[in-house]
C-alpha cells in the first residue's frame, strides 16, 4: 500500500505538467491538420493550373500545325505561280507587249519605288 501511495503522490505532482503537455500536443496536432488541409487545397489549385496549361499547350500545338500546313500550301502555290510566270516570260512573244501596256497604264498610279 505504501508503494501505491508513493506512486500516486508522484503522479499527482506530474499531473499538471502532463495535462499541459497534452494540451500543447493537441494544439500542435490541430495546427498541423490545418496546414495539411491548406497544402492539399494549394496542391489541387496547382493541379488545375497544370491541366489548364496543358490544354492551352495542346491547342497552340494544333494551331501551329494548321499554320504549318497553310504555309506549306502557300509556298507550293507561290512556286507554281513563279514557274508559270517564268514559262510565260520565256516562251511567249506577247509578254513584252503586255508588260509594257501594264507599265504605261498602271505605273502612273503607284509610287515608282513599288515597281523598282
Amino acid at each position: 500500500m505504501e508503494h501505491v501511495v508513493r506512486i500516486l503522490k508522484i503522479a499527482d505532482g506530474d499531473l499538471p505538467r502532463l495535462e499541459s503537455r497534452c494540451y500543447n500536443l493537441k494544439s500542435q496536432v490541430r495546427s498541423l491538420e490545418e496546414k495539411k488541409e491548406n497544402l492539399v487545397r494549394i496542391m489541387h489549385e496547382y493541379e488545375n493550373q497544370v491541366n489548364v496549361l496543358g490544354r492551352s499547350f495542346d491547342n497552340y500545338c494544333r494551331l501551329c500545325t494548321e499554320e504549318e500546313f497553310k504555309l506549306a500550301d502557300l509556298q507550293r502555290k507561290r512556286l507554281n505561280a513563279e514557274e508559270l510566270v517564268s514559262h510565260f516570260e520565256n516562251n511567249d512573244k506577247e509578254y513584252p507587249k503586255i508588260r509594257n501596256f501594264i507599265k504605261e497604264k498602271y505605273m502612273p498610279l503607284y509610287p515608282k519605288e513599288k515597281f523598282s
